[in-house]
């Protein structure tokens, strides 16, 4: 029993003292020069490019918390957490793959991809930021929005795998971003008891983002035309995102073509861009408006004729006192003709302005700086004998 006991103690201390093998380090194996992805399921993927990498290396990415966003970005999209070292003991299974560059400008050759959800709003806004070094944006990138997946360019990892193990978090955000486009814009107006056709400049407002801080009260937007446009002044108005992230109005100055710029402070940070108008480019008016009471108490059916190339579900019909001459209706309607318009104390002794508004695109969706055109028919009912 002794001898036996000796034998059992020996080969304990055998093994106490025989080196140990360490185990594979977590990750996948990306030999020097070659190429390689790792993946995170479909959250995303790190993609490194043929003689990118200057030595092998041990390579993870895995889903983490990114911690809030910084003022004027809207986040809470997957983030991705990489981890880069290099190789110093027995390999990982090696598991390389060749993907074509999706981004031919980056030419660190590392590139970051995350998905993002499909019915994620503003989606071509969309950013690709490196949390770790304080929320940067990369550049370039781009967003696919047939697959959703926003792939942006990373900086060279060689020189922090030198330093040692590269451990970075990248997400996506939205950035806060004021846009704005314009267009043509066949009026018209009231005044003393008669409707006349105008000539406008139309404009048209988006915000897309995180909205500016709660109580922050309205801001100014300027716009500067060519020469020519609005007798050589600036136009100056508010806009409170907070309130209504779109807007469309019109100017009372005829279009000019040429650039048009503007800027607008948000409070976070101070937004600029310009875009262009052709006075050439013209919607056709509405035409052969119908003005009929229908079978309910205090409602008019009003048919009509769009006008070529306008989109007919974004068409609106509005009714008015003929005799008040500002801005408010007393009932609308949207769609394609006809329509039925319930007018709020409707009176069959008053005279009402009927107009019928169409656009050339949808002003909200039609991507920016587009030019979006406009136009206007009115009539009067019971219709007046000149």
């Amino acid at each position: 029993m002794k001898y036996r006991s000796w034998i059992a103690l020996g080969a304990l201390a055998l093994a106490a003292c025989s080196p140990q093998t360490p185990p594979p380090p977590a990750g996948e194996l990306i030999k020097k020069g070659q190429p390689g992805t790792v993946t995170a399921g479909t959250d995303g993927e790190l993609q490194i490019d043929k003689d990118k990498l200057a030595k092998d290396a041990i390579v993870s990415i895995v889903k983490t918390n990114p911690g809030n966003p910084p003022s004027g970005v809207s986040g809470g999209f997957t983030a991705l957490r990489i981890k880069v070292g290099s190789v110093a003991t027995r390999p990982a299974i090696n598991k390389q793959e060749v993907n074509l560059p999706e981004l031919p400008g980056c030419e660190t050759g590392f590139r970051m991809k995350i998905s993002f959800p499909a019915e994620t709003e503003n989606a071509s806004d969309l950013r690709m930021y490196n949390v770790t070094n304080g929320w940067t944006e990369l550049h370039p990138y781009f967003v696919n929005l047939q697959q959703h997946y926003v792939i942006g360019c990373m900086a060279d990892l060689n020189p922090l795998l030198e330093q040692g193990e590269v451990n970075q978090t990248y997400t996506l955000g939205i950035p806060s971003t004021f846009k704005m486009a314009g267009g043509t814009s066949e009026d018209f107006a009231k005044s003393n008891n008669e409707i006349f056709p105008v000539s406008r400049t139309a404009f048209r407002i988006n915000y897309v983002g995180a909205l500016p801080p709660a109580g922050t009260t309205q801001k100014n937007f300027v716009i500067t035309g060519p020469s020519g446009w609005n007798d050589n002044k600036t136009f100056v108005n508010s806009f409170n995102p907070r309130t209504n992230r779109s807007m469309t109005f019109n100017v009372d100055t005829p279009p000019v073509t040429g650039t048009y710029q503007y800027t607008y402070n948000d409070g976070i940070k101070e937004h600029s861009g310009q875009f262009q108008i052709n006075s050439e480019q013209v919607l056709a008016r509405p035409s052969g408006i119908n003005v009929t009471p229908s079978n309910q108490a205090g409602t008019l059916t009003v048919d009509w004729t769009p006008p070529a190339g306008a989109a007919l579900n974004m068409q609106q019909v509005t009714v008015s006192l003929l005799s008040d001459n500002s801005t408010s209706t007393l009932g609308s309607a949207v769609g394609n003709h006809p329509v039925n318009v319930q007018v709020n104390n409707f009176d069959a002794q008053k005279t009402y302005a009927v107009c019928v508004f169409a656009f050339s695109n949808d002003p909200v969706t039609t991507p920016f700086p587009n030019q979006v055109n406009e136009s206007r028919f009115c009539t009067t009912y019971p219709p007046i004998n000149r």
